[in-house]
């Protein structure tokens, strides 16, 4: 833009009868219209113009005064409008404005008697020191869009939380702040966002973004783009994936119709599961990955309750050692009245401390006996275009059940139980079967060679067929914690819901465009949608 005062300023001539003070006659015009953009935290062309001595040594351009030489000292030049840039800019959205005949007169005096001054103001500089170690409360917190993540303000710091998972995920740092001493030490040794306490802060729609507010600025964080941390490297294309639910192993299935089980901590292909004769295009691990995040959850929100427990425990304890009548000018049946209240308020906080002990073992036992399960008994469903559906033991790669479907299957996906799967098929229908095979009804010797050959070319029948759609399924997903209601993508436009055990429609959702996936988050609350060149996410609390 075309700067709003291009022309230069004529300073005016000053005459104290003093010489000139920073504090009191150059730092308030630096304060209004220049150190917004020029401080230790935003230092714009590595310019700060907070204490003389950083004033002296000037920027990326070189000194700003020349001591004694206004007319070669840059500050003044570019104030002045002399000299390009003339700063302030104008317009500009600090409400900075261009310097007064005055102020540059000052400004120039205070130049030619030699610049001057103490490293700060006295009354107007503010002079920043450590935060207590005692300051830990929360003044400000946030919560992003879907209430995935929370940030909370914590003195000059700013945590991020995990909502789901209930952990914190990370802390933001300035590192410019890193560089700032106090008494020859480095001022935050371990870092900070913010110089003093941040009492404000909010995300933006997209979530991508934070706010934070300080004394006297703002920041704005940006969450980091997701970065590639491995590569594994197959023989062909890959058709579909899965990770088991302790997060060690990866299920990839290329173009080959060969499904490798990979170690995710180095890469190596653990075993070669074959057996497909066509693309593989779903796979599903049992026991449901996202159960992982859930219980580990529930374990950490019990922990968190049981010091809440026990904080109210011991206070109400204290409370009955601390009654005093005297003191509080009981007499009579008051007495007894307000020990009964105090004991009784003890004893139910005691019996709240062991129930939330209770609900933690408990919790610990359920993630503990889930993690065991996802190690030793983990299975692996794979669907093909070869009209087939396999379900694999993990642990040897043998194959347990063994479907052959009437249509291309195009993704599959356990039931919470495991004890059922669900096949996604080209013919628009969802197939419910059992993950292990009947037992065979006792038949006469006659009946037996009879039926052989029909059973063998009949096969296995679903124990349910999920009518909806009208073009090709081509996504399923159970929709956790509860377990009965599976989510599906079709190329008819729609994402729907279903009842896994009746196979009625819940929900449909009209996409807009052909549905090529469908994912749910692990408590249920949201759908996301791929259609095209977009993943749309539909919120289902």
């Amino acid at each position: 833009k075309k700067d709003g005062k291009s022309t230069e300023i004529k300073y005016e001539e000053v005459k104290l009868g003093r010489p000139v003070n920073f504090e009191r006659d150059i730092y308030p015009a630096l304060e209004q219209n220049c150190i917004a953009c020029h401080n230790v935290a935003i230092n714009e062309s590595k310019l700060v113009l907070e204490e003389v001595k950083d004033i002296v040594k000037g920027g990326k351009r070189g000194t700003s005064i020349v001591a004694k030489q206004p007319d070669k000292s840059l500050l003044y030049l570019v104030a002045s409008r002399k000299k390009k840039p003339h700063m302030p800019p104008l317009p500009n959205n600090q409400d900075a404005k261009a310097f007064t005949p005055r102020e540059l007169g000052l400004l120039r005096q205070w130049i030619l008697e030699g610049a001057v001054g103490s490293k700060g103001g006295n009354k107007q500089m503010l002079q920043f020191s450590p935060l207590p170690d005692s300051a830990k409360a929360v003044y400000s917190v946030a919560l992003s869009p879907w209430n995935r993540f929370a940030a909370a303000g914590r003195a000059n710091q700013v945590e991020i939380y995990d909502t789901t998972l209930g952990e914190k995920v990370a802390r933001l740092v300035d590192p410019k702040l890193g560089k700032i001493k106090f008494k020859d030490k480095i001022m935050y040794p371990g870092g900070a966002a913010h110089r003093d306490f941040v009492h404000s802060m909010a995300f933006s729609p997209s979530g991508n973004m934070l706010a934070t507010g300080g004394y006297r600025v703002v920041k704005l964080w940006k969450r980091n783009a997701v970065r590639q941390i491995a590569k594994l490297a197959g023989p062909a294309a890959v058709t579909s994936t899965a990770i088991t639910a302790d997060g060690k192993i990866a299920a990839v299935a290329s173009a080959d119709n060969i499904v490798r089980l990979v170690n995710l901590a180095d890469g190596k292909v653990i075993r070669e599961l074959k057996g497909h004769t066509a693309a593989v295009s779903g796979l599903a691990f049992y026991p449901h990955p996202s159960e992982t995040s859930r219980l580990a959850a529930t374990t950490t929100a019990a922990d968190a309750a049981l010091a809440a427990a026990t904080t109210k425990q011991v206070t109400a304890e204290q409370a009955v050692k601390d009654f005093d009548p005297k003191a509080l000018k009981l007499e009579g049946e008051k007495i007894a009245a307000e020990k009964k209240t105090r004991t009784d308020a003890a004893a139910a906080a005691a019996k709240a401390t062991t129930a939330a002990k209770t609900a933690l073992v408990a919790a610990k036992k359920a993630e503990a006996e889930f993690v065991k399960l996802a190690s030793a008994s983990s299975q692996l469903v794979s669907g093909s275009q070869d009209k087939s559906v396999r379900v694999w033991k993990v642990s040897d790669g043998s194959v347990v059940r063994q479907l052959v479907t009437p249509a291309p299957v195009n993704d599959v996906a356990f039931t919470k139980d495991g004890a059922r799967l669900v096949s996604a098929h080209a013919d628009n229908l969802l197939r419910v079967w059992t993950t292990v095979a009947p037992k065979p009804a006792e038949k006469k010797a006659a009946d037996k060679k009879k039926d052989k050959k029909k059973d063998e070319k009949a096969g296995p029948k679903p124990v349910l067929e999920i009518k909806g759609h009208t073009k090709p399924v081509t996504g399923v997903a159970l929709i956790l914690p509860a377990g009965t209601q599976i989510a599906t993508a079709s190329g008819d436009n729609t994402v729907r819901v279903f009842d896994v055990t009746k196979g009625n429609q819940i929900r449909s959702i009209n996409v807009g465009s052909p549905v090529t996936g469908v994912a749910v988050r692990p408590d249920g609350t949201a759908i996301a949608a791929a259609s095209g060149n977009f993943a749309r996410l539909y919120d289902m609390a």
